[in-house]
This record gives C-alpha cells, structure tokens and sequence, in this order.
C-alpha cells in the first residue's frame, strides 16, 4: 500500500523522484532526448499529439471567438464559450440554474426531485444518478485515473483534468457580461457575480 506523498520510483539517471510510473517515464525520457521539440521556441514533450497542439499557438490554427479576443485549439470549447454570448444554454424550469449541456442539467434537476435512488456500498452517501454515484465512488477507492499529460497532476475525473489542463493552456473560457473578468471555471464565474454584480441577475 503506497503512502500519501510517498515517491518510490527513482531515475537511474539522477536525482529525481516520483510519486507515478508514468511521470518517471517522462523524465526519463530527458535523458534518453526522446522528446518532440518545437522548432520554433523551447517548448518540449514526449507526446506527439502535445506538440500538435502546442504548434497551432504558433501557425495561428485556433479557434477564434468572432465576438472577443477568445482562442482555443479545441472547437469543442469553443461551442462552449459560444454559449456564453448566445445566451443558448440549457435552463431550469424550477430556479435560476443554466447548464451549458442537457446531461448537466438532467443531473441538476434530482436536486429537485429529492429522488435519490442510487446507494453507496461503503456509506450513507444516495445519488440522484449513477454517474454520480460513481463519482462518489472514487472518493473511497482513491482512484484517479485521468493523467495530464503536461505534469504529474491526476484527477478522479476526466471534467477535472479539463479545467487543470487550461492552467497550461492560458484558457479562459467563461466571460462576465458586466466586466472583463474571465475564468475557467464557471464555479469561479458564479462567485465574481455574487461579490462583483449582486445587483444584477447571476449567471448560473
């Protein structure tokens, strides 16, 4: 059983240590130089899928929002930030809540419903859904499976690593209509408008 903060796994090279298999095979790889390099600044990584990404910063193929200075590689979060200007987002019948996905708002209204079918096996913990209820799961098991693929950082689930990864790509997708803030999170969105603009409608 490995103990929190515990890194069994040394290069044979230096140094070095660290908590994931995977991550050791990483930095041993700046050894070895197997690595993509970017030939046009010092960017590096052992990913070639990580550096078709990184390259677009520099041949300019992002997306760009035709509404504000907001670019993203992925069209995915681009049809997100869309949203944001659009207003075309999912909306509660029962209160002020908006998602940008009708899965997340499906998952919002058992709030309501106080429908809670789903048991945990190892505690008290109900679940409106059986994603959440797995989600819930992994608090016990410790598992977290989702790598980036920029760090050691892991997470329990894959909506984590999207918003960690955004610390290495700069992005921003969530805008607020009555300033210049940007956040990605929409959690982070909620609290300026609370403290910022409490006497304007919230988005949520």
């Amino acid at each position: 059983m490995r103990h929190r903060g515990e890194k069994p796994f040394v290069c044979d090279r230096c140094d070095n240590t660290s908590s994931q298999l995977s991550s050791m095979k990483v930095h041993r790889k700046t050894h070895s130089g197997k690595l993509f390099e970017c030939d046009q600044c010092d960017y590096t990584t052992d990913r070639e899928s990580s550096m078709k990404v990184h390259k677009k910063t520099h041949s300019g193929k992002l997306f760009e929002c035709d509404q504000c200075d907001y670019t993203t590689d992925r069209e995915s979060s681009m049809k997100v930030h869309k949203k944001t200007h659009s207003g075309k987002l999912f909306e509660c019948d029962q209160c002020d809540y908006r998602a940008t996905h009708m899965s997340t708002l499906k998952r919002h209204k058992g709030m309501h419903s106080g429908k809670k079918p789903f048991l945990c096996d190892h505690c008290d913990y109900r679940a409106a859904d059986l994603n959440l209820l797995k989600k819930h799961g992994m608090k016990h098991s410790g598992e977290k499976p989702f790598l980036c693929d920029q760090c050691e950082h892991r997470t329990a689930h894959k909506g984590q690593l999207k918003v960690h990864r955004m610390i290495h790509s700069g992005e921003k997708p969530f805008l607020c209509d009555q300033c210049d803030y940007t956040s990605n999170q929409v959690g982070n969105m909620k609290r300026h408008k609370r403290r910022q603009h409490a006497n304007h409608n919230l988005f949520v």
